[in-house]
């Protein structure tokens, strides 16, 4: 049977720490890491603007020192229910995400 082993993590908006319900963070090759994070719903959902700055960090039990994970921006927000629990759901995309949609100009002397 496999077995893991617990991590911690921190979950800040803007420098401000929010409490986290569960979260994915996806990286691709071929595009910007995403997170899709579940967060607690004392965190008011009309304060959560688009473009946010997210970090996500994880604690490294072998060296004793947190580490970052993900940094984005919100692109998308929304209400969870489920039988038991309300949540908050965010979806940020990693900064590299400008790299996708900036042009590049020529200038001519």
């Amino acid at each position: 049977m496999a077995s893991g082993l617990p991590f911690k993590f921190k979950v800040y908006l803007e420098g401000v720490k929010v409490p986290l319900s569960s979260g994915t963070v996806v990286s691709r090759r071929e595009g910007p890491c995403v997170a899709d994070l579940r967060l607690a719903p004392s965190v008011p959902l009309s304060k959560i603007l688009p473009r946010t700055l997210v970090h996500v960090f994880y604690y490294d039990s072998t060296d004793k020192d947190w580490h970052l994970l993900f940094e984005g921006e919100v692109s998308g927000k929304g209400r969870v229910k489920q039988e038991g629990s309300r949540d908050i759901s965010i979806v940020a995309q990693g900064i590299s995400n400008h790299w996708y949609r900036s042009y590049v100009y020529m200038l001519n002397e």
